[in-house]
């Protein structure tokens, strides 16, 4: 009958003085708390230590996959919820001449989407196809310029990804008025192109509301 087993060893050269001695239990508290402090850093206390794996594991992609018909009801409920925020935008910060309220309203516009974009980039087709025209058109509204004011550039490059995420074909694409807005918005080279443009020329403009623009000799352009 063996219960516990003493096992005592020879200490390591670095401290000649002293003794180990292993316990073999079949405490399951200590073996977990053996392997966390086979993990700790020096100086690190055991909490500091306990804390420090939950980060790392909050930042590792999530293991298991929802069943595809809870995916395929987050993808869309959560393409409601945008879609009606950017339309309920649209309608709010247009009901005024502030611009300030206008330019906020599409910063946060653009974070969502961009949000959304990072969380169901690879569940896009997902979408139903009533649910995918309404929010390629609350992302084309959002592009349209207001009071002369084009959006920015973080507000164009989010929609311009967005609508070209969706997957549009030529029926939807014309439905939701995006050619209208810019002709050659699936051309991946002239989209590039067209974007900056806009960053230039809403730069051009904020340096004159602000009355920051160069003096004689400085060239203003982009």
């Amino acid at each position: 009958m063996i219960s516990n087993e003493v096992t005592v060893r020879k200490p390591a050269s670095s401290n000649p003085a002293g003794s180990i001695i292993i316990i073999d239990d079949d405490d399951s508290s200590s073996d977990e708390e053996a392997k966390s402090n086979g993990r700790r850093r020096r100086g690190e206390s055991l909490q500091a230590c306990r804390y420090r794996e939950a980060a790392t594991r909050a930042k590792m992609p999530p293991r298991k996959v929802p069943p595809p018909g809870v995916l395929l009801g987050n993808v869309n409920a959560e393409a409601i919820q945008l879609t009606l925020k950017l339309q309920n935008g649209n309608r709010r910060d247009r009901s005024t001449k502030d611009i300030k309220l206008w330019c906020r309203e599409r910063t946060v516009a653009s974070t969502a989407v961009t949000k959304f974009l990072g969380k169901y980039y690879l569940d896009m087709k997902l979408i139903r196809s009533r649910e995918r025209l309404r929010f390629a058109k609350a992302c084309v509204a959002c592009l349209h310029p207001y009071h002369g004011n084009r959006p920015t550039f973080d507000i164009c490059d989010a929609m311009w990804r967005m609508l070209r995420a969706l997957e549009l074909d030529l029926e939807m694409s014309a439905a939701s008025g995006v050619a209208e807005v810019f002709k050659y918005w699936h051309d991946e080279k002239i989209y590039c192109r067209h974007v900056r443009g806009i960053a230039m020329e809403v730069e051009k403009r904020i340096v004159n509301m602000h009355g920051v623009g160069g003096g004689k000799g400085e060239d203003t352009r982009g």
